[in-house]
């Protein structure tokens, strides 16, 4: 990373140094920002152009208070983020100018090896994507205790490791500790990163979508977690989020971004019952509501069934006991239909897709696509597997590397062997549907964001004009505006085309505007499955009434939930300075 010249000279003293006697009074030291941003710009070059990601962003974040960064997905509010901790693309050649002082000490002239001094102990970060964040080569238990201060004895650090695996809610996961990360559900995945996060103790924590895997009972509680140790440690947030209902409930504070720069900022109170600008009331407008307005599916052939369905996975280790993922489960799904499979972390939706693909061995039950038995779903021949796809919930796992979103796409047609003559016009008919422009094309997975990766998942999947779409929570890392837009498309495609949809998510709003019916799961059995409209307004077992209960109350426009003391300016603007050009 390089930098321009900056007009103010960086302190040179180490975060944590005692201010010199003729500094500021308690008082004023007390009320000082944590993180002072002024007109931070971030320019990128790459084999692909260049491009000012972020455009003169300035806020402040205080001690004990929580910032959101909110916007579209390529709205600049990651690489904002990350280029306060110099984390930038691989490949390319990242520009910073302005200034962000943590500490009193400026962060974008510091050397690499300072940076990685604050990395993870005074600055921790939380990823967007738990996968690629995780070493897959080792447990969850040795990845938390490598996060931990040095120094520490093993059984110190084992009981630190346990401590931190309880507060993230994953005690109760037999063997979690020694679990790799391909045996973990994507929230599972999360919950590890936010504890690795957690082990150095910052005093500034950079959460980017830390709940996006996640459903909506852990979801309330690891927001409460870090709301809780805010207030216990004076902690301070930089959370950059698409979900306006968390920005709501835990941030005092909000910047609405765009195109890499500042619409709207203030308290999130204001900013949220009030909005001035367009795009902030656009974004606002997006958001799904928990009620079911999916119409019901006219009268239409089964295209899709599965009958008593079991699927066991082996325990770890050799004397190991085996898991039961899934237990009889049973639907039928008809041409143009939509179910939406929902449930917490691990209760076996992702394992009922990959059944019936062919990605987990079925011990018990059958598949039935069209009418007639899969026989080994997992020895599907090109043309069944043309007519039953799936979209992964890990974006940046599913695509190559090496293949530019043109060849992504392509590939498809490539394999069922379509002509090359009339392969990109189909290209860029699909990238047109999911709402990418014609620019992506050359890019490379790493050149995307978390959004835009997955649209070019989704526009893959519909190369082949599927009559089943397997969806394993492909909107969850996609910020409002453009998760209308894909449940729009979805919408669309099971109209015009008769396209059928197996939608799981922990959304429960999203599930309640696109899908007929809902299916209920906890520890690999349904407990509860009928029509939307029956289940989400009155839900028959206990456990769906406590899904619903916590979604309405994460979505609830009331005041955050502010576990935090009280910081010592608020009462003035929400206790943030607004310093911009456009006068915020």
């Amino acid at each position: 990373m390089t930098q321009r010249p900056d007009t103010q000279r960086p302190d040179t003293r180490r975060a944590g140094t005692p201010a010199p006697a003729s500094g500021p009074s308690p008082r004023e030291a007390a009320a000082a920002p944590l993180l002072a941003v002024r007109d931070l710009r971030v320019t990128i070059r790459a084999r692909t152009g260049t491009v000012e990601a972020v455009a003169g962003v300035s806020f402040d974040i205080l001690p004990g208070r929580t910032l959101a960064l909110v916007g579209e997905s390529g709205s600049g509010k990651s690489m904002t983020a990350m280029a306060l901790i110099g984390l930038v693309p691989v490949g390319t050649t990242v520009e910073t100018a302005g200034s962000a002082r943590f500490g009193g000490r400026e962060l974008l002239t510091l050397s690499e090896a300072e940076r990685r001094a604050l990395r993870g102990r005074a600055i921790a970060t939380i990823l967007q994507d738990p996968a690629a964040a995780l070493d897959p080569l080792m447990s969850a238990g040795e990845q938390i205790a490598e996060a931990l201060p040095r120094g520490l004895g093993r059984r110190e650090a084992a009981g630190r490791v346990a401590a931190l695996l309880a507060e993230v809610g994953l005690d109760g996961v037999p063997g979690i500790a020694r679990r790799h990360p391909h045996e973990l559900s994507g929230g599972q995945q999360q919950r590890v990163a936010i504890a690795m996060a957690l082990a150095g103790n910052p005093s500034l924590l950079i959460a980017d979508e830390p709940t996006t895997a996640l459903d909506v009972t852990v979801q309330a509680q690891i927001l409460d977690l870090l709301a809780r140790l805010q207030a216990a440690r004076g902690m301070a947030i930089l959370l950059i989020t698409h979900d306006l209902g968390v920005v709501g409930a835990y941030a005092q504070d909000v910047v609405v971004m765009r195109a890499g720069a500042m619409v709207e900022a203030g308290p999130a109170a204001r900013v949220l019952a009030a909005p001035r600008e367009a795009h902030t009331r656009t974004l606002l407008a997006a958001r799904p509501a928990l009620r079911a307005t999916a119409a019901p599916s006219a009268a239409a052939p089964e295209i899709l069934a599965v009958s008593d369905l079991a699927v066991r996975y082996r325990g770890a280790g050799l004397l190991g006991r085996p898991v039961r993922a899934l237990d009889g489960i049973d639907f039928a799904l008809e041409a143009g239909g939509a179910l939406g499979v929902v449930g917490e972390s691990g209760s076996g939706k992702s394992t009922l897709a990959k059944a019936i693909v062919g990605l987990a061995r079925i011990e018990r039950g059958s598949v039935r696509l069209g009418g007639a038995v899969l026989a080994d779903p997992m020895r599907l021949g090109r043309a069944a597997r043309a007519r039953l796809q799936y979209i992964f919930q890990d974006s940046y796992g599913a695509l190559n590397p090496r293949l530019t979103v043109e060849d992504a796409i392509g590939e498809p047609f490539a394999i069922s062997g379509r002509p090359r003559a009339g392969r990109r016009a189909a290209v860029l008919a699909l990238l047109d549907e999911v709402g990418l422009a014609r620019t992506h094309l050359g890019r490379l997975p790493r050149e995307l964001s978390g959004g835009q990766r997955q649209r070019v998942c989704i526009a893959r999947a519909l190369a082949l004009s599927p009559e089943v779409l397997i969806c394993d929570e492909i909107v969850s890392a996609l910020d409002v505006t453009v998760q209308a837009q894909v449940l729009g498309l979805l919408r669309r495609l099971r109209a015009e085309r008769g396209l059928a949809l197996v939608f799981i998510s922990h959304d429960l709003a999203v599930v309640a505007e696109l899908c007929t019916r809902v299916m209920v799961m906890k520890d690999g059995k349904a407990v509860e499955s009928g029509a939307a409209a029956d289940v989400f307004e009155a839900p028959r077992a206990a456990y769906t009434r406590d899904l619903i209960a916590a979604a309405r109350a994460l979505d609830a426009p009331a005041p955050h939930r502010d576990l935090s003391t009280p910081s010592p300016a608020a009462g003035e603007g929400g206790g943030v300075e607004w310093v911009t050009a456009a006068g915020f």
